[in-house]
């Protein structure tokens, strides 16, 4: 009698548990996941992939004809990810940053609507700097922001209030270390003389790896000092030990006097 009684009090509960379900389906209620799915963002990037792959197959036909390749599709989206990016959507204004090129925007409209953007999205990356997708924020500070100023969407002084921004409000070093690797080498980049350009990247190289010397950018930062000081001709090639063909060891100081010819490869 037990039992039967337990049977038909766990049926209750799962058929509440079911009728439950249904309703908040038809109410219009979602998971998470379903809601990040159906996103404004979500929405709007499938969109833009369709229309880019039919922008790919007509550009290939294109060349196929030697014809002009027709009208990128990205001018047609970058204003409605842009709405999007305005409310605060990370992936939204990193659509923005890396289809800049091909925003086909007047040099008014970058002076207004680019370093706002730059700063909404260090903004929304400082809220989870572990992040790698769409882009770490490191790539960004590293790569992104300088290539910015190379092509003119952000002034130089622009470019280091971002990395200061990140130097004060970051909580990883990660975030800090590429921040002043790249505040440190920006100026740099304008100099003509290569001589005096890499004597100053070298002194920002130093800084970072004594610094944050766990980081990758330290890390990276040391390696460069190597290459600097040590990988450049006429200086001692490093020593290092590995074998031969029939497994026996040797090391490179070994044929010190003779001319060497070392061949660097691999599988990727």
């Amino acid at each position: 009698m037990k039992k039967s009684r337990m049977m038909l009090l766990a049926r209750a509960v799962l058929g509440t548990r079911a009728h439950r379900s249904d309703e908040d389906g038809r109410s219009g209620r979602s998971s998470p996941t379903v809601a990040a799915q159906d996103s404004e963002f979500a929405k709007l990037e499938k969109e833009y992939k369709e229309a880019r792959k039919a922008w790919d197959a007509a550009a290939k036909e294109a060349r196929a004809k030697k014809e002009k390749a027709p009208t990128r599709v990205e001018p047609d989206f970058w204003a409605r990810f842009e709405t999007i990016a305005n409310k605060g959507d990370k992936d939204a204004a990193a659509w923005c940053v890396m289809n800049l090129r091909y925003a086909n925007l007047s040099n008014a409209d970058i002076t207004a609507k680019v370093p706002p953007l730059y700063t909404k999205l260090v903004d929304a990356m400082l809220k989870d700097e572990k992040a790698e997708k769409p882009i770490s924020l490191g790539m960004l500070l590293s790569r992104v922001v300088p290539g910015a100023v190379g092509q003119q969407y952000l002034t130089a002084d622009q470019a280091q209030a971002l990395f200061k921004k990140v130097q004060d409000s970051a909580k990883e070093d990660e975030s800090k270390a590429a921040a002043l690797l790249a505040s440190l080498t920006l100026p740099n980049q304008s100099i003509q003389d290569e001589t005096e350009r890499e004597a100053k990247n070298l002194a920002a190289y130093k800084v970072v790896a004594e610094k944050f010397p766990k980081t990758s950018s330290g890390m990276e930062a040391r390696g460069n000092v190597n290459r600097v000081e040590n990988l450049v001709e006429g200086k001692v090639a490093p020593d290092f030990t590995t074998k031969d063909v029939e497994d026996v060891e040797f090391k490179l100081s070994d044929y010190r006097g003779k001319v060497v010819l070392l061949d660097f490869w691999g599988f990727w």
